[in-house]
């Protein structure tokens, strides 16, 4: 039986690294569920913590996997 090959997109793969690189370079890494918060409320809570600490947005299946 042949084995397939998955073709992985570039920007998953860089995606992946990056999040890969800063969990291992900060001490503290949060991860929050924003499935219900309203986009408005989103962006307000990332301007007023912009000069605190780092904010990324990603895909919950990149963090599960």
């Amino acid at each position: 039986m042949e084995e397939t090959q998955s073709f992985v997109k570039d920007w998953k793969k860089e995606k992946v690294s990056t999040l890969t690189k800063l969990i291992k370079e900060y001490p503290v890494v949060g991860l929050l569920n924003l499935e219900e918060l309203p986009s408005s409320q989103f962006q307000t809570i990332k301007l007023g913590l912009k000069n605190e600490m780092k904010i990324v947005t990603s895909r919950k299946s990149f963090i599960t996997r």
